[in-house]
């Protein structure tokens, strides 16, 4: 019988060994099927969004860029038209050039023909841009042409300025070449961008633009067959020698094709199951081993045991007890559980007291599992605090609270108390929450929420069961705050600085009492530093040993008198204040508390120096703050040439402090300057028509605002 049992336990080892290699095997693979896909989708996914915001960008710098150049061209023609004899001095030119960063001159008479040049003289107009859009300009009366031969991210960024001059009829021709446009398309080109999206070690990322490949890097296999790729499917495809697992995307004009070599994938999927070998090896061996000497050395023993002792029970002998003090942990439950229900034969009342205890213990599990205790609640929210607690009594009732997230815009959260005790109140608190969370995820209104809640509880016709409830929904960015109150009033409101006092609000009846009851919604507008509290009858029905009730008042004098800015001592503070007036006497209520202070947002400035006309550092300060709450480079775009336009309509040499005033949504910049006699406004009509405020402050300094919405 041994060998035959040994026989057969071999096989069913064997047998479960090689089905679980097989398996892991399957799973590896398909694993690392998935997980590629999931890697280059997000890859692709992100150096997409990548592309667009460089191009997005590279527009916005070759705007600002082309409004700076026209303004140095234009003040260029200024000068010859002041000074006509300008271009016999080179020296002077030369000056220009330095100061205006400009690259080449050309000057053409009334016909388009070029008479001068710096640093050489073009042959004719096609040397330099477009001819066709040069001679439209030369024919049209005041017009402006601001041309960029080349344009693109991996493209050149020499700019040509055209206008007429002032000193004698023809064109006055510029050439710059933008330090800020040259570093922008270096650092957002693909070539550049790219290389921070790698596809393990050998795959590689190819792009197109327009159908034409990006890029530096030639890929040593040809890319047209890419071009046709399907989208969004990850398939295998054999390029030159080698196969890969291909993943490929397109959006405004980009398509993106993510390439894996397979053979690294099958390598990276073997390494992964050798480990895997190797441990359930050593671990089937163990088990054969274990399972072979538990059954024949300890399972057989004290089954036989057992048996022996029940057949005497069986036959009336109820003094009958199971020594099982050696045997393994399984045989001493199971001989623990025999002895007791011997006990329980014994003594039959003993057995009911039991029965109520464990009765009321697992009301207290139910209660403790359903409860979030973890604090803090939610780290990565700043804006708020939050803390709770729930002190059961020797009577398990049915105080509890609760609070949870909707997305990213609502802290819910609420504060009731149930009638009724042990687990009928438990099962009656687990089925309330059910409801209410599974109601403010469906994204119903704090009114509705609470109707519908009655409602069911109303319709479920739980015996003698009802619940008070005051359920809060928080809007996080604004500290909004709507809630519904069903029972007595049971919240306290502090505002920063002050005191506690009661929350003026309308309740309605108790849920789950009167079908189709109705009820009011409330709503607050919290400031940073408020603080709201909210508590169950039972803070303040505790009672001493002479019975007299903690009350209100002692409720109001303990948490007025917490000094801390921590939310979490004004519940502490209540709960000392109890066990001091309570001297150990036994409770018949759960003291549940909620407290919660909203913080709001984070809010920033900053401050800088500069004198007017100086256009790049202001553009450089008001980017570097902006960035680092993620504004959108639109609005960015539109704050620095606000405040360039202004720099520029001010005296030179006024020196300017520019004060920042931000956070995630809105940014407000305030210049001022010591020239109380001037006002740019009024040479910036449409600026001030828009969103300026101009203001002479008493210390002889003016000042101009504006804001700006950064989302």
């Amino acid at each position: 019988m041994r060998s035959t049992f040994l026989a057969w336990l071999m096989v069913l080892v064997c047998a479960a060994f090689a089905i679980t290699m097989g398996y892991s095997h399957f799973r590896f693979i398909n694993y690392a099927e998935l997980r590629a896909k999931q890697i280059m989708s997000a890859r692709l996914e992100d150096l997409m969004e990548q592309l667009n915001t460089a191009e997005k960008y590279i527009r916005t710098v070759e705007s600002i860029t082309d409004i700076s150049a026209i303004e140095r061209t234009r003040a260029v023609a200024e000068i010859m038209r002041i000074n006509p004899t300008l271009i016999q001095n080179e020296e002077a030119i030369m000056g220009l050039f330095n100061d205006l960063s400009i690259k080449e001159l050309q000057l053409t008479n009334e016909k388009g023909e070029i008479e001068y040049g710096l640093p050489k003289k073009k042959e004719d107009l096609s040397q330099i841009a477009d001819e066709t859009q040069l001679l439209e300009c030369l024919a049209t009366k005041d017009q402006e042409l601001c041309l960029r031969p080349n344009s693109g991210i991996n493209s050149g960024n020499m700019q040509y300025v055209a206008l007429h001059r002032q000193d004698k009829p023809g064109l006055l021709i510029l050439g710059f070449r933008g330090p800020r446009e040259s570093r922008a398309k270096a650092d957002l080109s693909f070539g550049n961008l790219s290389r921070h999206y790698t596809l393990g070690q050998n795959g590689r990322i190819v792009a197109f633009k327009d159908g034409a490949l990006l890029g530096n890097d030639i890929p040593p296999f040809p890319t047209a067959d890419l071009i046709s790729r399907p989208l969004n499917v990850a398939e295998k495809i054999t390029l030159g020698d080698s196969e890969y697992y291909s993943y490929a995307i397109r959006k405004n004009g980009y398509r993106l094709v993510g390439l894996l070599p397979v053979e690294e994938l099958r390598e990276s999927s073997q390494e992964a199951l050798y480990p895997v070998l190797i441990t359930n090896g050593i671990l089937f061996t163990s088990i054969f081993l274990l399972v072979f000497y538990l059954l024949h050395k300890l399972v057989i023993t004290n089954i036989s045991k057992i048996n022996n002792s029940l057949r005497k029970i069986t036959q009336g002998n109820l003094d009958v007890r199971i020594e099982s003090q050696n045997a393994p942990i399984e045989f001493r439950k199971l001989s623990s559980c025999i002895n007791s229900m011997v006990d329980a034969l014994q003594t039959y009342d003993k057995h009911s007291e039991d029965s109520n205890r464990r009765e009321l213990n697992l009301a207290r599990t139910i209660q403790d599992t359903i409860i979030p205790n973890t604090f803090p609640a939610f780290p990565l929210h700043t804006e708020f605090d939050l803390y709770a607690t729930c002190r059961q009594a020797k009577v398990v009732g049915g105080g509890f609270y609760d609070y949870f997230l909707l997305g990213d815009e609502y802290l819910c959260f609420m504060v009731a108390d149930v009638s009724g005790t042990g687990v009928p109140a438990a099962l009656f608190v687990l089925h309330s929450m059910s409801i209410i969370r599974e109601l403010a995820h469906s994204g119903v209104t704090p009114i509705d929420l609470v109707t519908k809640t009655n409602q069911d509880l109303c319709d479920k016709k739980f015996v003698d069961m009802y619940m008070s409830l005051f359920y809060g929904m928080l809007e996080i960015h604004t500290g909004k705050l709507v809630f519904v109150n069903a029972g007595p009033p049971q919240a306290l409101l502090q505002h920063k600085g002050g005191k506690f006092e009661p929350m003026e609000m309308s309740s309605g009846m108790e849920l789950g009492r009167v079908p189709n009851a109705t009820y009011a919604t409330c709503s607050r507008q919290l400031v940073s530093g408020d603080r709201l509290f909210l508590y169950t009858q039972g803070a303040v029905q505790a009672t001493d040993p002479e019975q007299a009730t903690f009350g209100e008042h002692r409720l109001h004098d303990a948490i007025n008198s917490v000094t801390s800015r921590a939310i979490a001592d004004v519940p502490r503070r209540v709960s000392a204040a109890h066990r001091k007036f309570t001297k150990g006497s036994e409770q018949n209520h759960d003291i549940t508390m909620l407290a919660l202070e909203y913080i709001g947002k984070k809010h920033e400035t900053a401050d800088t120096r500069l004198f007017a006309y100086a256009h790049d550092a202001a553009a450089n300060f008001i980017s570097d703050q902006l960035e680092s709450v993620f504004a959108a480079p639109p609005a960015i775009h539109d704050m620095q040439r606000d405040v360039e336009q202004i720099l520029s309509a001010l005296p030179q040499g006024n020196e300017v402090h520019l004060h920042l005033d931000f956070d995630e949504e809105v940014a407000e910049i305030s210049l001022t300057y010591p020239s109380p006699a001037y006002n740019p406004l009024l040479h910036l009509s449409e600026l001030r028509a828009n969103r300026m405020d101009y203001t002479i402050t008493d210390d002889g300094s003016n000042m101009i605002t504006l804001w700006k919405k950064l989302s």
